[in-house]
């Protein structure tokens, strides 16, 4: 149930309006009167023209890539000086920054794009498209704290084309957490983006207030050729049968603000299957807030572009301390599908199945016996499977993205989860793929849902709700 920030229109730049006290006036007499008026006023008109009021660009939006080669409108950012303390000054919300520049963010923090490659990616680009991956500092100023996230990043592209950076990409990530005084942080952002370029890094850094933000824009130029990880990937075994101590290079526990849970892919093999089991548990509503708590199984690209899942949700709305409970379908980026009402303690088996460019979608009430099934096509590579506990998220009407607060949920157990990977049926332990767990937490660190090693057969695990 990934959320991501659409595609937004940059600013209008405001438009030419005559102005009312020299438009439709009547002409007073006597003659000389008038000639003298109109001489005034076309003089007026010229001052007026010199000082550019009247050739100010009649238009409904200005689009910010191309004035990457004509030059910005807008006033220029904030910058440090080179050779000069940085010190707090208030930040730009309008002019593209140069890659290897710092600015000084929200008057807490020096944000620069240290560096833009081009990346071989979890999966070859498409036609089309391209994986870049972009390298980023963040410093705090003396005396300040700052927040980073991955969440707070996206690429848009000269057709206005917005993609996020998925939580599987190049290490190390910049994940996310909170910085104390003095302290850095740097690490990579991974984005697929559609061709054509240029490319444009959005830095939407909230302020924690009425929904306000600081937007900070860098030309992704010059984009150089990859260069090696620290930790080079190890390729998949020719021979299946093959084991791998090292998770093939993956890591094996990640933190994230929405997911607790298990992932399992090989790289350079496709995931067909993915199925799993799990009883719905008991939502426990405060009743002065919405929150929600979703339970699905899914596979997806490994990036943010495509992810079929199917589950189900639990959501308290204020007001009420009672919740609703329903099952749903998703194909990412498609809005979720609702399928019908539910009821707690009912356990549910679901599966999602992938043949060439077919995807169906099942999910069984096993207590009551009601059965859902969905056929869809869809032209995508499928990389990963997945079993998540969710804090869903949304997009609020500002266009940011909101993880909703987390419906406590006690604990749900998930069974019998298992997919198939290079053509044969795997547990999630299963030695011959990669797999690694996701804990909830908070952007802080602190612990939303906490997930527990996997159980004897390597097929089941349990999530746990924490009270913050």
């Amino acid at each position: 149930m990934r959320s991501a920030v659409p595609g937004q229109a940059f600013g209008p730049l405001g438009p030419y309006r005559p102005d009312p006290l020299t438009v439709n006036r009547k002409r007073p007499g006597p003659l000389g009167f008038v000639l003298a008026v109109a001489v005034l006023v076309a003089i007026g008109m010229a001052v007026l023209a010199m000082a550019g009021v009247f050739d100010r660009p009649h238009a409904a939006g200005v689009n910010r890539l191309a004035q990457a080669t004509s030059g910005p409108s807008l006033p220029p950012p904030t910058r440090a000086p080179a050779g000069t303390a940085l010190a707090p000054s208030p930040s730009p919300t309008a002019s593209l920054v140069p890659v290897g520049e710092p600015i000084v963010v929200a008057g807490t923090e020096t944000h620069t794009v240290l560096r833009v490659e081009d990346w071989l990616g979890p999966t070859p680009a498409a036609t089309g498209e391209r994986n870049l991956a972009v390298e980023v500092q963040v410093q705090t100023l003396p005396g300040k704290t700052a927040r980073f996230d991955q969440l707070y990043y996206t690429v848009e592209n000269a057709d206005g084309v917005s993609r996020n950076a998925p939580e599987m990409g190049r290490q190390p990530a910049l994940a996310y957490g909170i910085l104390a005084p003095g302290e850095s942080v740097i690490g990579w952002l991974s984005f697929l983006v559609p061709n054509p370029g240029p490319f444009v890094l959005d830095y939407h850094y909230p302020l924690g207030t009425n929904g306000l933000a600081v937007d900070e824009k860098v030309l992704l130029d010059p984009i150089l050729p990859p260069s090696p990880d620290p930790d080079p990937v190890v390729p998949a075994p020719k021979n299946p049968g093959a084991t791998s101590s090292t998770n093939f290079g993956l890591p094996k526990a990640l933190s994230s603000t929405n997911y607790s849970g298990y992932g399992v892919q090989l790289p350079g093999a496709s995931v067909t299957s993915a199925s799993g089991s799990w009883v719905q548990s008991t939502a426990h509503c405060s009743g002065k807030e919405t929150s929600a708590v979703a339970t699905w199984v899914g596979i997806d690209d490994g990036g943010v572009r495509n992810l079929e899942q199917i589950g189900t949700e639990a959501v308290c709305q204020p007001g009420s301390k009672v919740a609703t409970y329903v099952t749903w379908y998703e194909l990412y980026p498609q809005p979720q599908v609702p399928i019908e009402t539910i009821r707690p303690g009912d356990r549910f088996t679901a599966s999602v199945t992938r043949h060439g460019s077919a995807r169906t979608l099942t999910i069984r009430d096993t207590t009551s016996g009601r059965t859902f099934t969905t056929k869809k096509t869809r032209t995508a590579s499928a990389i990963q499977a997945l079993w998540v506990i969710e804090a869903p998220a949304r997009i609020k009407s500002n266009g940011d993205l909101q993880v909703l607060p987390l419906t406590s949920f006690g604990r749900i157990t998930m069974t019998g989860c298992s997919a198939v990977v290079g053509g044969t049926r795997r547990a999630i332990s299963d030695p011959h793929v990669a797999h690694y767990r996701f804990d909830m937490r908070t952007p802080s660190g602190g612990a939303k849902a906490l997930t527990s090693a996997l159980n004897g057969s390597g097929s089941g695990f349990s999530s746990t709700w924490k009270d913050l």
